[in-house]
């Protein structure tokens, strides 16, 4: 574990990544300022994410390269798999917060804010009549037909 952990600290450096949301990316191009472009926590998560989707794929590269040595060390392959499957998992977890807050920052529903509710006054009674009267028209219309087939 210890040669996979001095890898990932020695390429530290190259695991930096830059996100916008397509929102920012919009407002930018609409020619907003970035002082007035909202902060999205989202971003630190998919931030989090693609570094670790990043650190996973060189870490499969090195897997690879492991394995087709001849001394194979099953030790440190081992670890390395352990490594990737965890560092995949945190990977899922961080997208998966990320896509819940944003999500519920960027609510896309179409609806209408001025828009009064519908609010169905009736009270229990006037529905059921509503029911019977039609039960009784849909009878008479069955023997109607019935009447009409004879």
């Amino acid at each position: 574990m210890g040669d996979v952990l001095d890898f990932l600290n020695k390429n530290a450096g190259a695991f930096s990544v830059i996100f916008r949301s397509t929102q920012t990316k919009s407002l930018l191009r609409q020619g907003k300022r970035e002082s007035h472009i909202p902060d999205c926590s989202c971003q630190s998560g998919l931030l989090k994410a693609t570094t670790k989707i990043r650190e996973a794929a060189q870490l499969n590269g090195k897997l690879k390269e492991l394995k087709k040595t001849t001394p194979k060390n099953a030790e440190l392959i081992a670890e390395t798999e352990t490594l990737i499957t965890e560092l995949t998992r945190e990977a899922r977890n961080n997208a998966a917060k990320a896509k819940e807050i944003e999500d519920a920052v960027y609510d896309l529903k179409a609806v209408n804010p001025n828009r009064k509710a519908e609010v169905d006054n009736r009270t229990p009674e006037e529905p059921l009549q509503v029911i019977e009267a039609k039960v009784v028209e849909i009878a008479e219309a069955l023997s109607l037909l019935k009447l009409m087939n004879e």
